[in-house]
């Protein structure tokens, strides 16, 4: 399965991703011995504060994907899909964005 955005789309998932990437290697060690979500989290906050942000935006996100694509059973076959994001789910991703922007100036990227 492949999954390609070659667009901003594509820069903002890039940059999310590398965020919590190095943050969720070393808290991905910690968390196999404490195995405690709050210490994890404490941990990567520690490392990089956007990233715990990051990556509950990014499961929330694949959750509320998923959940669509399932209800909407054999009519996601014909490719499309509607995904409908409430005020708050919306208001919680645009506060990452000003993160985003700064790290994707620190990579030298342009958003």
């Amino acid at each position: 399965m492949t999954f390609s955005i070659q667009s901003v789309e594509h820069g903002i998932a890039a940059v999310a991703s590398d965020i919590v990437k190095g943050a969720a290697k070393i808290a991905s060690a910690i968390g196999k011995v404490q195995g405690a979500e709050t210490a994890v989290e404490a941990l990567t906050s520690v490392i990089d504060p956007s990233a715990v942000a990051f990556e509950r935006a990014a499961f929330a996100s694949l959750g509320v994907i998923l959940k669509a694509v399932n209800d909407a059973g054999a009519a996601a076959n014909a490719g499309t899909v509607n995904v409908t994001l409430d005020s708050a789910f919306v208001a919680d991703l645009r506060g990452l964005w000003p993160a985003i922007q700064q790290a994707a100036a620190a990579a030298g990227l342009k958003l």
